[in-house]
């Protein structure tokens, strides 16, 4: 049995769909498959986007933590993901776990925390 941590994101911002990032060279990057298991026992697929500036938060160990989509250092036509925890602001990341490596350092429990993208489906197929 799994003790995975159960938590309630919420979506605190949209976020923008720019033509340019969406539709672009890099469009792949900006959109996420995800597979939901509907009730018939069949999945459903869904192809759901990392838009432009959305904020997701959710309370992890009884902190609130805000997970931002932006565009990245190194390539701004691919998406970065930052993280903020009260002060703590991780660095703009071009994938979820990478940023999420922060926090696991932060918070000290690896084996329980959620990752960036576990949380941003979970808010967006609400």
């Amino acid at each position: 049995m799994s003790k995975r941590r159960q938590f309630t994101p919420k979506l605190i911002s949209v976020g923008i769909i720019d033509s340019q990032l969406h539709y672009g060279v890099y469009a792949r990057n900006w959109w996420e498959m995800v597979s939901i298991l509907s009730a018939e026992s069949n999945n459903k697929y869904f192809t759901i986007p990392y838009r432009l500036f959305m904020r997701i938060g959710c309370e992890l160990n009884g902190r609130e933590f805000v997970i931002t989509v932006t565009s990245n250092d190194k390539n701004p036509l691919k998406p970065g993901f930052q993280c903020i925890c009260g002060e703590f602001k991780s660095e703009i990341e071009l994938y979820c776990h990478r940023s999420a490596e922060y926090f696991e350092q932060f918070l000290k429990s690896v084996s329980q925390f959620a990752s960036h993208k576990q949380i941003i489906i979970r808010s967006i197929c609400q």
